[in-house]
Order: structure tokens, then C-alpha cells, then sequence
């Protein structure tokens, strides 16, 4: 999306450095090097990664002790976000992501789940990074949570929802800011991969007219950086 959005922009410089897993409180470790280039405009993308629901620590610590490597991690219990198009290697693909989703239900539901950041330690660090930005002048569109499929990451909703509502109240109490909401804008029927989580070719481009839009009502941005 990103990219998407200042190749239409014309931005004479562009900055991608956090990661989709990174979470609030270490991107604000990213905001310094990101002012030393004088952005009008800063684009970021949060919430969601410290929204979803993952399963217990227990099932985590165990599968990092004697589950195969590729279920291990913060994604690794996730559906593939695409397949390959070798149609033996697909079906394994597809199987192992079937057995994934299948025990991560299991796990959560039966023993619950946790978040990888609380709401509570989340608002004041998302709130900071916002007030460091628009302090120098910089325009910020905030790019919030998604809505992926209930059945690949369950008991997530809820939380994503609690997430969306806490970047509503402080992005409308603080000027210069503007959120734009994938929840709301992302077709799940088409604009996402087979993960039903992240945006597919047309999703992006979906997501950076949403974007565009937000900054046709923003006439002080001059998008020269993003």
C-alpha cells in the first residue's frame, strides 16, 4: 500500500523500516530516524499485530520445544498467505495449514489466549508516537486494524475491535491526524490473500486510494516525503 500510495504521490523520498510484526513501543524507536528526513506526510500501519489473539504461553513454549520449526514464532500456527502453484507441493501446503488452524482453535479455545501487547500499554505508546510526529509538523494518516476471517484467528475480533475504537478516540483528539480504517474499506471476498488476512494486489490498491482520498482534504500536505 504504501508503496502504491507515493508512487502516486510523486514523494521525492520514501522511508519503509518497521516490520508488520513490530510493535508500537519499538517503532517509536524508528520515529528519530524518520524525522531526520522532514517528512510532510507519515503513513503508518498498527494495531493489529498487537491485537490478535495468539494461543496460551504454555502452547507457544511447547511448540517451541517440540513443535516443527515452521509453527513456531509469533505467525507460525497462521494460514499461509498464499500457496505454491505446483499443485503436490500446494496440497501439502494447504493440508498443514488446515492442521494449523484446526489446533490453534483448539488451543485457544480450550485454554485461552493472549494478546502480544495490552490495550492499556498500547494507547499511551501509539498516543506518543502521534504527538512526536504532528509536534514537527509532519501530516500522519494512520492506517488501523484489519478484519481477518474469525475461524483462521479466533477470538481475535473482539480484541481488534477494543484496538480500533482506542485509535478512533486519540487519532479525533489530536489535529493533523486521520485514520484510515482496512476494516471497513478491504473486501474479504476478494481484496485479500488465501490467509483471508492480508491485502492482495487489489486490496493494496484499494487501501492507497483510501489513503489519496484522506489527503485530498489535507491541502497543507505536500506529500514530499512519505
Amino acid at each position: 500500500m504504501g508503496r502504491i500510495a507515493a508512487k502516486r504521490l510523486g514523494a521525492s523520498k520514501v522511508l519503509f523500516k518497521a516490520k508488520a510484526r513490530q510493535l508500537i513501543d519499538d517503532s517509536l524507536e524508528l520515529v528519530p530516524r524518520v524525522l531526520e528526513s522532514r517528512p510532510d506526510l507519515v503513513v503508518i500501519s498498527t494495531g493489529s499485530a498487537e491485537a490478535l489473539v495468539h494461543p496460551s504461553k504454555l502452547v507457544e513454549h511447547l511448540l517451541t520445544k517440540y513443535g516443527p520449526k515452521s509453527w513456531q514464532g509469533e505467525v507460525g500456527l497462521d494460514a499461509r498467505p498464499y500457496y505454491s502453484k505446483e499443485p503436490d507441493k500446494q496440497r501439502r501446503e494447504r493440508l498443514t495449514s488446515v492442521f494449523k488452524v484446526i489446533f490453534k482453535n483448539v488451543t485457544i479455545w480450550i485454554g485461552g489466549g493472549y494478546t502480544r501487547m495490552s490495550l492499556e500499554d498500547y494507547v499511551p505508546h501509539f498516543e506518543l508516537v502521534l504527538d512526536t510526529l504532528t509536534a514537527h509538523g509532519c501530516a500522519v494518516v494512520v492506517l488501523g486494524t484489519g478484519d481477518p476471517h474469525p475461524l483462521l484467528f479466533p477470538k481475535s475480533r473482539k480484541s481488534l475491535a477494543r484496538f480500533d475504537a482506542a485509535q478512533q478516540r486519540s487519532v479525533a483528539a489530536r489535529p493533523g491526524t486521520t485514520l484510515v480504517r482496512p476494516s471497513t474499506i478491504i473486501d474479504r471476498r476478494s481484496e485479500v490473500q488465501a490467509d483471508k488476512a492480508h491485502p492482495n494486489v487489489k486490496g493494496h490498491e484499494h487501501l492507497a486510494e483510501a489513503v489519496l482520498a484522506v489527503l485530498d482534504i489535507q491541502p497543507r500536505v505536500t506529500a514530499s516525503a512519505s
